[in-house]
């Protein structure tokens, strides 16, 4: 059959009969679990995946020069122009036009789809829409390939929904991408109540975000005062596939493939749209075909060639288009990866496949969330076989970029190999190590008390580099207001302040090589009493951007660098993208920032493990807010307080009361920094671990990274939350160097941001106060410190003894430093114990009863294994003569 009698076939097939709301709730459920269960084949399957396998191997398709080669030869085959506008005639009229988002994207006149039984009375005009049927055979899933809907096609495109039947949308793109170029109206997010579009109207029952960036939507659609019953359609969005280009990994692809395998072939076609309705969108229905077919047996999917141009009959430009994808042939290889690595995976579940024929295949790793065991196995095999040289650094940054070309380049660090700690590569091990066995160094602040414009106080806590080089003693004497040397001001994470051992690392480090630091402790933290009616939270920039502006004034000689570190990162990141080049600020990093608070809270709510960080830092947050009980009874809900089981529950009675936030979702969507990475002017490193167990990888903003020239994004596989130990004995932390290391090289280039001044009107922090919500793990210092502490309640000459030293508070517009001790688990054996077993013990005791017994569970969850691991290697002998005596 020819390609355009199968069109025609299977627009028929299609229209003949669809299929009844009832026949769609009886077959398809829609769940709200993330997880991706991995399918159950047969032999005859597994025999057609190693079939498969041995084919793609064979013709080398890994080889990018064969793939290109073969899509040459379809290129040579496309359809011209005057083919096409006599094909697409009803897209072309006059009444459709401004239907269509691209003038050269348009479905053939044969196989588009036809909207009827329309109630509106629009005429015949209204039955037009960009979208075309997609199919090879009955036996297979059907497609609608359509565009992103424009905002006065939106009614259309639910309405063809509804007609078809429809039971799962997949949308392969942003509603922005590149930070101003709209591809796709805004046609499904209800999200914060139900929309209506025209006589229809639509509903979010659910919102769920699986491991690999998808977001997952049950959408409930209905008519206006119509008696049929709501229609739930299945929304599957994969916002990471950036524009003009492919993903760095099919596993999401795959992970949509397996989700929509259940998908029952009666039901209505599955409608996928990117923005064209071509590239990204041709791409995935090839990959979701070839497959499915291949799993039949049907071996001829593996001539893509064939398949391509059967759907190019179906559509023009499928895969490929002048517009919209200029590199086609990575496209082309992706539906080969996918495919081959769909495949392979199916086999990795087979016992019966040999093991090293797997490995030989380039497997990737199953879809769902490993077991402990299982990722601290792969982590050594991984380094056994890199000769423990770690992985490497993979940096985002603009190809134009001369922050990168002039400054990062140079860093060297940045492009070498991150190796963790070998008895540390689990990601719950490194997050919990740096609170317990942090090793932090041994020095003395000197702190300042700052008091903002609103009345609230916070402790500035100074460590300048004479005081660790052992040149100078000058331990009373004022900071000159001409001193050139510069000055990095710090920003801690929830909960944390400067006597946290990560921030000393930094602090202490950053010290050594000839800079002056100044950690600027959150409200309430660091034994100093909240004094005003503000608490600072995850997008409170007001205290970030007065005391920098302090710095600059009154240190005018001084160039200022800013480093945050994960809700510190946040408020650095969101501050300098709300002030654009209006900062004094010379270059910054953020450090483990995450990124979409909204993200965030679903992540941390998802598993167990992820479960228990939650139910720590808010056990964590229950104890600060005790520290300043008066104020919170009488502004937030303190009943609510006490009885929160999770950071949304705290930020629902506290956070959204205290700033009014109308709803928890709007106080993460305003405080998400994510929004304001395009707008940031200064140079910016940001450093993010993809196996991060509190900020997940799935906030981070690739593209918008990618599309600011200032910003350069650094990631590796390992290193926990604010850990990333390296060296044997884990005395180091690879993100200090990086980031003394990138701002020394920048400090000695020409590419330090100069401030310009410009109008803006108000910033968005209109007193936004409350609780961070951010995630930052700290058990050990922090909070739980200042709860050891008798903070100072105001005034500016107040003065209260701290540990062995003496700390007197000075007025914050008189600079003048009095030697602050700060003890850690080194500072003495008299009360806290010289052994490394009696400062861990010092440590704990320091702690919330609850919070420890829950860290604690996730310590035995994570270390199990190893133990289980080490117990049946050493007794597997005895284990097996025992046996084997018992058998004889």
């Amino acid at each position: 059959m020819s390609p355009t009698r199968k069109a025609l076939a299977v627009e028929a097939t299609i229209l003949a009969a669809p299929p009844s709301p009832s026949q769609l709730d009886n077959s398809f459920q829609i769940t709200a679990d993330p997880t991706i269960r991995k399918l159950k084949l047969s032999p005859d399957q597994l025999r057609n995946c190693h079939e498969a396998l041995k084919f793609l191997r064979s013709k080398k398709l890994s080889y990018p020069h064969v793939i290109s080669q073969e899509f040459q030869t379809l290129q040579a085959n496309r359809m011209n122009d005057l083919d096409l506008k006599n094909r697409c005639s009803v897209a072309l009229d006059r009444t459709n036009l401004s239907k269509n988002r691209y003038i050269n994207v348009l479905p053939f006149d044969n196989n588009r789809v036809i909207l009827k039984h329309l109630i509106d009375n629009r005429g015949s005009h209204g039955k037009y829409i960009n979208a075309s049927f997609i199919m090879t055979s009955e036996s297979v899933s059907r497609f609608i390939a359509t565009q992103g809907p424009l905002p006065l096609t939106s009614e259309d495109f639910w309405e063809m929904i509804l007609q078809y039947r429809c039971p799962a949308i997949v949308m392969l793109t942003r509603l922005v991408e590149n930070q101003h170029t709209v591809k796709c109206g805004d046609y499904f997010q209800a999200d914060n109540g139900p929309r209506e579009f025209g006589n229809i109207c639509i509903s979010t029952k659910w919102v769920q975000t699986t491991d690999t960036q998808l977001i997952l939507r049950c959408l409930e659609v209905k008519r206006k005062e119509s008696v049929e019953p709501s229609f739930c359609v299945l929304h599957i969005q994969y916002p990471e596939w950036p524009d003009l280009g492919v993903p760095n990994a099919t596993i999401a692809l795959r992970e949509i493939f397996r989700k929509l395998s259940v998908v029952p072939l009666v039901l209505g076609p599955i409608v996928v749209h990117c923005s064209a309705g071509i590239g990204r969108t041709g791409t995935y229905c090839l990959i979701h075909n070839t497959i499915q077919r291949l799993l039949l047996g049907d071996m001829s999917a593996l001539d893509l060639a064939t398949t391509l141009s059967t759907f190019r009959s179906q559509r023009s430009g499928i895969v490929q288009t002048q517009v919209c994808l200029p590199d086609s042939p990575s496209s082309h290889h992706q539906v080969h990866t996918g495919k081959r690595r769909e495949i392979g995976s199916y086999m990795e579940a087979d016992a019966e496949v040999n093991n090293s024929q797997v490995h030989s295949l380039e497997v990737q790793p199953p879809l769902t969330a490993e077991p402990p065991e299982k990722i601290i196995l792969v982590a050594a095999i991984a380094d056994i076989f890199t000769g423990f040289r770690g992985g490497p650094v993979s940096l985002t940054f603009n190809p134009s970029s001369e922050i990168y070309h002039a400054v990062v380049s140079k860093c060297k660090t940045l492009h070498g190999r991150y190796l963790a700690t070998p008895w540390l590569s689990n990601p719950h091990f490194q997050t919990s190590f740096i609170n317990f066995f942090g090793k932090p160094p041994v020095f003395s602040y000197r702190r300042q008390m700052f008091h903002a414009s609103d009345g609230g106080s916070f402790a500035l806590d100074w460590l300048m580099h004479f005081d660790v080089s052992g040149l100078d003693s000058r331990n009373n004497h004022d900071m000159a207001e001409d001193d050139a040397t510069p000055i990095i001001v710090m920003i801690p994470g929830l909960t944390s302040d400067s006597a946290s051992p990560y921030m000393k690392h930094l602090v202490f480090n950053t010290a050594k090589h000839g800079w002056n630091v100044v950690v600027s402790n959150h409200r309430g933290l660091g034994g100093v009493s909240v004094t005003s009616d503000c608490f600072y939270n995850a997008g409170w920039t007001e205290d970030v951007r007065e005391v920098i502006n302090y710095l600059h004034e009154k240190y005018y000689a001084a160039p200022l660098f800013v480093v945050g570190t994960s809700i510190g990162a946040n408020i650095l990141v969101k501050y300098l993208g709300e002030d654009g080049k209006n900062v004094p600020v010379a270059g910054a990093a953020a450090v483990c920032s995450p990124w979409d608070l909204l993200i965030g809270s679903r992540f941390i709510s998802r598993r167990l493990i992820q479960k228990l960080y939650d139910r720590a830092l808010t056990i964590g947050l229950q104890g600060y807010a005790q520290l300043h009980e008066t104020r919170y009874s009488r502004l937030a809900n303190w009943e609510g307080i006490k009885k929160s089981r999770s950071i949304r529950d705290f930020d629902t009675h506290a956070t959204c009361l205290v700033g009014n936030y109308e709803t928890v979702d709007t106080y993460y969507r305003r405080c998400s920094s994510a929004a304001f990475i395009g707008q940031v002017s200064v140079p910016l490193l940001c450093i993010s671990a993809l196996d991060d167990p509190v900020c997940t990888k799935e906030a981070i903003p690739w593209d918008e990274c990618r599309a600011n020239k200032n910003v350069v994004l650094a990631t590796t596989q390992h290193g926990g939350h604010l850990a990333f130990f390296e060296g044997f004995t884990g005395s180091g932390l690879w993100w200090v160097r990086a980031v003394i290391e990138f701002l020394e090289v920048l400090h000695s280039s020409s590419y330090m941001h100069i401030q310009k001044k410009e109008s803006s009107g108000a910033h968005s922090a209109v007193l936004q106060s409350s609780i961070d919500q951010g995630p930052y793990l700290n058990v050990a210092d922090g909070m739980v410190a200042a709860m050891g502490n008798d903070p100072t309640d105001g005034g500016i000459n107040a003065t209260s003894d701290v540990d062995t030293g003496n700390h007197v508070v000075t007025d914050s517009r008189k600079p003048d430093f009095a030697s602050f001790v700060v003890q850690n688990s080194e500072d003495g054996a008299d009360s806290k114990g010289s052994t490394i077993i009696e400062r861990c013990l010092y440590q704990i005791s320091r702690q919330n009863k609850t919070s420890i017994w829950l860290l604690a569970y996730v310590a035995l969850l994570s270390s199990w294994p190893i133990v289980g691991a080490a117990l049946g290697f050493f007794f597997k002998k005895k284990i097996k003569k025992t046996l084997l005596g018992k058998t004889t």
